[in-house]
C-alpha cells in the first residue's frame, strides 16, 4: 500500500497528460477581431447620419422624406443581432504559483445559448496529483474562497481544453481567477486572472 500511495502522489510529476479539445473559435482570434469590429460600425453610422442631415435648398421635399425614415431606423437604436458563435468575455495568462511552473491562456466565453465556458489554450504546466479546476472570484487568487465554482478535474497538464460552467451560472462584472488546485496537498498550482 505504501508503494502504491507514493506512486500515485509522485508519478504525475514525471508524466505529461496531453489534451487537444477543439472549439469553434480561439482566444487569439477573438482578441484580434474583437477590438476592431465594434469601432468600425459606430463611426460609419455616425458619418452617415451627419451626412444626410444638411438638406438642400431646392429639394427639401425629396430629401426630408428619405432622411426621416432613415433616422428612426439607425442601427444605434436597434439592438445588435445575436452573436452567431461564442463571444470572449475576458482572457488572462497563466502564471505558476507556489513554486510550480506553468504558461498558457485562459478565456471565458459565452455561447449563443447563454451558457458559459472556460477554455485553456497553449496550456503547459507542471503535472501533479489530484489537480482540479476552479473559477474563483477576485484577481490573483491563490486559494479557494466562498463563491468558488468547481469545474472538474484537470483534463491534462498540456494542451487546449474546455470546462463548462454549471447551467444557469451568472457572473457579475469583475475579476475572476482560473485556478488549478491540488486537492491532495491543498495547494495552488497555476492561476490566470480574467476581467469580465
Amino acid at each position: 500500500p505504501f508503494v502504491i500511495v507514493n506512486w500515485w502522489l509522485i508519478s504525475p510529476y514525471f508524466i505529461d497528460d496531453t489534451v487537444d479539445e477543439g472549439f469553434s473559435t480561439s482566444i487569439s482570434q477573438q482578441l484580434d477581431s474583437g477590438g476592431d469590429t465594434p469601432v468600425v460600425p459606430a463611426s460609419s453610422d455616425d458619418d452617415t447620419t451627419t451626412g444626410s442631415t444638411p438638406p438642400a435648398d431646392e429639394t427639401p421635399p425629396s430629401t426630408q422624406p428619405d432622411a426621416a425614415p432613415d433616422e428612426p431606423s439607425t442601427t444605434g437604436d436597434e439592438p445588435p443581432p445575436p452573436p452567431s458563435g461564442p463571444v470572449l468575455l475576458g482572457a488572462g495568462q497563466f502564471v505558476g504559483l507556489a513554486g510550480h511552473s506553468g504558461t498558457g491562456d485562459a478565456g471565458l466565453f459565452q455561447n449563443p445559448d447563454g451558457s458559459l465556458l472556460l477554455r485553456f489554450e497553449n496550456f503547459d504546466i507542471q503535472n501533479g496529483p489530484d489537480l482540479e479546476v476552479y473559477l474563483v472570484p477576485g484577481a490573483d487568487q491563490t486559494s479557494l474562497s466562498e463563491g468558488s465554482i468547481h469545474l472538474g478535474a484537470l483534463k491534462g497538464n498540456v494542451g487546449d481544453q474546455n470546462y463548462e460552467l454549471p447551467s444557469g451560472t451568472e457572473l457579475a462584472p469583475g475579476e475572476y481567477t482560473a485556478l488549478v488546485w491540488c486537492e491532495a496537498f491543498s495547494v495552488e498550482f497555476v492561476g490566470a486572472t480574467i476581467a469580465v
